[in-house]
C-alpha cells in the first residue's frame, strides 16, 4: 500500500509516485548494499521517453558549405538581395563584389587558417567584407568599431589576425579578380571568432568551424522556413552570435537582407516602418519594444527569438498584434553555433509530453527540442 496526500499529489503524480517506488524496491532488492540515492527512479519506459526527447537525428545527406551556398545562391541572382539605404545589390552584383574583395585578400596574404578582424559599422560592407573572408579561406573576426581602441587592440591580438579590415576598395579597385577562384575551405576550418565574455569579465575567443556553421544553418533554413524567401533587417551587433542567423540566412536562401544603420528604439523603429519585411531575428528585449511599434497589417510573419529568456506574455503580445505569425524560440551557448534547441510557440506537443503543464500556464516559453545532431542533458553535480 502506498499510502499518498490526495491534496498534494494529483492522478499523474500519484501513477508515477507508485512506478517510481517500485523501480527503487526491485533495484534494493537486486543489490541490498546500494545506497538509495544511486539508484534511478525512472522507468524504462520513462528512460525510453527521455532518451527520444533528449537526442535527435543527424541531418541526412550532405551539408553544403556557407560558401558552396553563397555561391548557389547569389552568383545568378538578378533580383535584390542586399539592401544597405539607397545602395541597392543583386545577387550577381553582390557576389561579384564578393570575389574582387576576396581577391584583395588573398593578395595580402589571407588564406586557410587566417584571421582578419572586421572593423566595421554594421553596412553593406560589412556584409562584403565578412562573406569575402570566408570566399578567400580565412575566418572572420568581428570587432566593434565603437569599443574603445585598446580594448580593440587587445582582441586583435589575442586572436592573432592577419590583417584588420576598417574599410573596403572601391568597386573596381580591388584588383586581381579576374583569375580568381573561390576557395572550398574545409569542413573543419575556421569560419568565425567571437568574443564573449566569459565568466570571469576576460573576453573569451569561441572559433566555429565551417562544419558547425553550415550544419547550424541548415537548421535555420529547415525550421524557419516560409512559403517566400525571408525580408530580413540586420540591426543587431555583428560581434553577437545571434546576427549570425539574420547575416546568412536571408543571402543563401534567395532571400534580401536590408540593413539597418540605426541603434536601439531607432532601429526597431525603422523595422516598424518597413511593412515589408517578412522575417526578424531578435531578442525578447527587442520584441518588447518592437511590439509597440508595429502598425496593424505588418508583414512580419517569422520571428525568431534568442539571447535571453521569453516570457510567455511577451508571446501572446506578438501573436495577437500579428495573427499567423510563426515564433520560435531558439537557444544555445557561442559555443554550440548560436542555437542548438528550438520550441515553436503555439506547437502541438506530443502524447509523450501529456504530463507537462501546459505551453500557456508557463511563465517563459519553452525552449524545446535539440536541433539534428544534438543531445541535450540536464544534470547535477555528479
Amino acid at each position: 500500500v502506498l499510502d499518498l496526500n490526495d491534496a498534494a499529489a494529483g492522478p499523474q503524480h500519484r501513477r508515477h509516485a507508485a512506478a517510481h517506488v517500485r523501480t527503487l524496491l526491485e533495484a534494493l532488492l537486486t543489490d541490498p548494499d546500494e545506497r538509495i540515492d544511486a539508484v534511478d527512479l525512472c522507468t524504462a519506459a520513462e528512460v525510453g521517453a527521455l532518451h527520444r526527447w533528449e537526442t535527435a537525428p543527424a541531418h541526412s545527406g550532405t551539408t553544403s558549405g556557407v560558401v558552396e551556398r553563397l555561391q548557389r545562391s547569389l552568383a545568378e541572382h538578378d533580383d535584390i538581395v542586399l539592401e544597405d539605404g539607397d545602395d541597392l545589390w543583386t545577387g550577381a552584383e553582390l557576389w561579384q563584389r564578393i570575389v574582387r574583395v576576396a581577391a584583395g585578400l588573398v593578395a595580402q596574404g589571407v588564406g586557410r587558417g587566417s584571421r582578419v578582424g572586421i572593423e566595421l559599422p554594421r553596412s553593406s560592407d560589412a556584409v562584403i567584407a565578412i562573406a569575402a573572408t570566408l570566399v578567400a579561406g580565412g575566418s572572420y573576426v568581428p570587432l566593434d568599431p565603437n569599443q574603445p581602441l585598446a580594448r580593440r587592440r587587445r582582441l586583435t591580438e589575442r586572436a592573432g589576425c592577419a590583417l584588420v579590415v576598417t574599410g573596403l576598395p572601391p568597386s573596381g579597385e580591388e584588383g586581381g579578380a579576374d583569375s580568381f577562384v573561390p576557395l572550398g575551405p574545409s569542413p573543419d576550418d575556421e569560419a568565425y571568432l567571437l568574443f564573449t565574455s566569459g565568466s570571469t569579465g576576460e573576453p573569451k575567443g569561441v572559433p566555429i568551424t565551417h562544419r558547425g556553421l553550415a550544419g547550424y544553418l541548415r537548421f535555420a533554413e529547415e525550421s524557419y522556413r516560409s512559403a517566400v524567401p525571408p525580408v530580413a533587417p540586420l540591426f543587431s551587433a555583428l560581434t553577437f552570435d545571434l546576427t549570425v542567423t539574420s547575416l546568412f540566412v536571408p543571402l543563401i536562401t534567395g532571400g534580401r537582407l536590408v540593413v539597418v544603420r540605426e541603434d536601439g528604439v531607432p532601429a526597431l523603429a525603422e523595422i516598424a516602418r518597413r511593412t515589408d519585411l517578412t522575417w526578424c531575428k531578435a531578442t525578447p528585449s527587442h520584441l518588447d519594444l518592437l511590439e509597440r511599434l508595429l502598425p496593424a497589417g505588418h508583414g512580419l510573419s517569422v520571428l525568431v527569438v534568442g539571447g535571453e529568456a521569453f516570457g510567455a506574455p511577451l508571446a501572446r503580445r506578438l501573436r495577437d498584434r500579428l495573427p499567423g505569425v510563426r515564433i520560435f524560440n531558439e537557444y544555445g551557448p557561442t559555443e554550440a553555433v548560436v542555437g542548438c534547441m528550438i520550441h515553436e510557440v503555439g506547437a502541438v506537443a506530443g502524447s509523450e509530453d501529456s504530463s507537462r503543464t501546459t505551453e500557456e500556464s508557463r511563465p517563459d516559453v519553452p525552449i524545446g527540442r535539440p536541433a539534428p545532431g544534438v543531445g541535450l542533458r540536464i544534470v547535477d553535480g555528479a
